[in-house]
């Protein structure tokens, strides 16, 4: 954490200076009104004091303190402003980073733990850069130059002898300052867990509705609820026991000082004036050691609040680091031999795929729930790492070799969850190509079947369509998600399962609106409906990973096994059937 806000403060350097410059003026006025009161306190018993040397101090004191205002006013705005663009840096930094991750990543790190990392932890590593900085360089000086003028100027007994409660409050804070950040990051991760759940039930409401689990729902949010308060209190006891430990100590050092000071006084050694200036100057430091105390309880903060934001950093997708090689166009795919299995299974989800898909062609991907189908698309879109067995080529290259954004490029992915953000229809139609023509955008929408619905809909396309297209039927949001993704004009569209809330008839419509839209361009369909794979070049179906069947539609209907029945099932109006 600590190299980082060198970095930061090595990269303005220019700007820090000033803030250097205005902290020292800013020490010095904040400590003259002090000196000014010793000196006036000290004529005053002299008998010495006078209208105009009364006028005089009045002047040096509004003087210290209009001078001790602007420079902190320019403090403020050098370092929080600096604390701000570190602020801005990182999250940037960090959005980027979760842009380029792919499904590996985000199985590892919940949505509410990246939003409290990108909300709490991001902010809060600038803000005690700020503090920090402050706390070092203003109290800092203060406390040398009260050191100096309380030793050198008053006496220096006196001052050893008050310092004498501050260093064991010194001790005190070094031992708890390791209780300070292990009670902080529990607070952060009971906050953590109550964020997960509370986007899980915004993003279920229906689900959770539907199923009567609300008040399921709510008595694990009043237990998460109820941890986040325990920690609360947790931390606010340890913080406040390492804080009003500076106040108790401090007073200790004040009635030292006042005892023994009257001592002084009564020997001559000091001055009335010297003894009041040396109150005040040890008020000044106890306050400067309790910014310091609080700055070393957010400095905890920022030690956690570091660690998580590194950790986003260093955890690897293991495809973060593509090829090199710029992929313009695709030819062939091909898988040999192919085999892949997720890092936390023990099963291989594919084995021994043997399939090429040539340029122009559309190839259908059938078969039963879990038998690997979406697995080897997502391959395709390297959503994973490559398989450990056989390989996967592009025009005869091994996928990997390609960089993940130029092979991106080449496809448009309509998924089974589909995503729409919140905005209008047209929004969402136009975000994976927002220069298309009007007349682009309304051939995308006769060949989803969707412009019907436009009609319909309150505002046409300016229709928002809510969070997560909350206000579309679930058959509207895959016509939506499928317009979106043929106005791209990739050279290949892929359909994992894409038309299942959408009815037989208009399925047909939307397939056959497909092969016309996008004829002489590659193609692959995945589905549980054998009808939307009827006009495909070539169909494999797949059983545990791996290819059981593969054909011609036609070859397929006559060859004896599970795509024949389920044909035959489905042309009599039956549902899928999971066995083979």
């Amino acid at each position: 954490m600590f190299s980082l806000y060198l970095e930061t403060i090595r990269k303005h350097s220019k700007k820090f200076s000033i803030a250097c410059v205005a902290i020292i003026i800013t020490a010095i006025a904040e400590l003259a009104p002090t000196y000014i009161i010793q000196l006036f306190i000290d004529k005053m018993v002299a008998g010495g004091l006078t209208q105009k040397i009364g006028f005089a101090f009045l002047f040096a004191l509004f003087m210290a303190a209009a001078i001790a205002y602007i420079g902190n006013a320019v403090l403020m705005y050098l370092v929080f402003g600096e604390s701000f663009s570190l602020i801005h840096h990182i999250r940037i930094k960090i959005f980027k980073r979760l842009l380029a991750m792919r499904s590996s990543f985000y199985e590892q790190f919940r949505s509410g733990d990246l939003m409290t990392r990108m909300t709490e932890d991001i902010p809060t590593i600038g803000y005690v850069m700020a503090w920090f900085f402050m706390a070092v360089v203003l109290d800092g000086v203060t406390i040398i130059t009260l050191m100096v003028l309380m030793i050198g100027f008053i006496s220096w007994k006196l001052t050893l002898l008050s310092l004498i409660p501050l260093l064991i409050y010194g001790v005190i804070m070094y031992f708890l300052t390791s209780k300070v950040e292990k009670s902080y990051e529990t607070m952060r991760e009971s906050v953590t867990h109550l964020n997960d759940q509370v986007l899980e039930v915004v993003e279920g409401v229906r689900v959770i509705r539907t199923t009567s689990k609300a008040e399921e729902e709510l008595f694990h949010f009043k237990e998460k609820t109820a941890a986040v308060n325990q920690s609360n209190n947790a931390y606010i006891k340890i913080t406040g026991l390492y804080n009003q430990a500076a106040s108790l100590f401090s007073a200790i050092a004040m009635v030292i000082g006042m005892g023994y000071g009257a001592q002084l006084l009564q020997r001559g050694e000091v001055t009335l004036g010297m003894l009041v200036s040396f109150q005040l100057y040890l008020t000044m430091l106890n306050y400067s050691i309790w910014d310091i105390a609080s700055i070393f309880s957010d400095i905890q903060q920022g030690r956690v609040a570091y660690r998580k934001i590194r950790e986003l950093e260093e955890t690897q997708d293991h495809l973060s680091k593509s090829g090199s090689l710029k992929l313009d166009h695709i030819h062939s795919i091909e898988w040999q031999n192919y085999g892949f299995k997720y890092p936390l299974q023990s099963q291989p989800s594919l084995r021994d795929i043997q399939v090429t898909l040539k340029e122009g062609e559309t190839l259908g991907i059938v078969g039963k729930t879990g038998s690997g189908k979406t697995t080897l698309i997502r391959q395709l879109l390297r959503q994973w790492p490559v398989g450990n067995q056989g390989r996967l080529l592009i025009n005869g290259q091994a996928i990997e070799d390609y960089d993940l954004q130029s092979l991106s490029q080449q496809f448009a992915y309509v998924p089974q969850e589909h995503f729409l953000f919140s905005q209008s229809v047209k929004e969402n139609i136009l975000f994976s190509n927002p220069t298309a023509t009007e007349q682009d955008l309304g051939q995308v929408l006769q060949a989803a079947d969707l412009a019907k619905d436009i009609d319909q809909l309150s505002q046409g396309l300016e229709t928002l369509v809510g969070e997560k297209g909350v206000a579309l039927s679930g058959g509207q949001k895959q016509r939506l998600a499928i317009a979106r993704a043929l106005i791209a004009k990739a050279p290949i569209l892929i359909l994992d399962d894409a038309l299942s809330a959408v009815d037989a008839n208009t399925e047909r419509t939307i397939i056959n609106h497909i092969h016309e839209l996008r004829s002489g361009q590659t193609n692959l369909i995945v589905t549980h409906r054998l009808s939307a794979v009827q006009a495909a070049d070539y169909i494999i179906v797949l059983d545990q990973g791996r290819i059981i069947q593969e054909g011609t539609p036609i070859e397929l209907q006559n060859q004896p096994g599970w795509y024949a029945d389920q044909y035959h099932l489905q042309q009599m109006g039956g549902k899928v059937n999971e066995g083979i």
